[in-house]
């Protein structure tokens, strides 16, 4: 599903404005209402959020990329202190 969201926190990483979603800045409730209304306007972007959405989560954020990640890093600390 496509995202509207408040750009806030690390958000921003998970959602890329225009992308997967839209981000607005926070406390914008008629920029958020916007967005939500075009995306209600225009349907074909629904299915174009939602994968491109889904393929940023699991080439960024699956469960195996992040842990092989975290091992690399440490594999680079251990590296480090021979």
């Amino acid at each position: 599903l496509p995202v509207v969201t408040t750009n806030v926190g690390s958000i921003s990483q998970i959602v890329k404005d225009e992308k997967t979603g839209f981000l607005v800045p926070p406390e914008t409730p008629q920029l958020l209402c916007e967005k939500l209304e075009y995306l209600i306007n225009n349907p074909q972007l629904w299915h174009h959020f939602g994968k491109s959405g889904r393929i940023n989560i699991q080439e960024n954020f699956d469960n195996h990329v992040l842990c092989n990640n975290l091992i690399r890093i440490f594999e680079e600390l251990l590296f480090n202190l021979k």
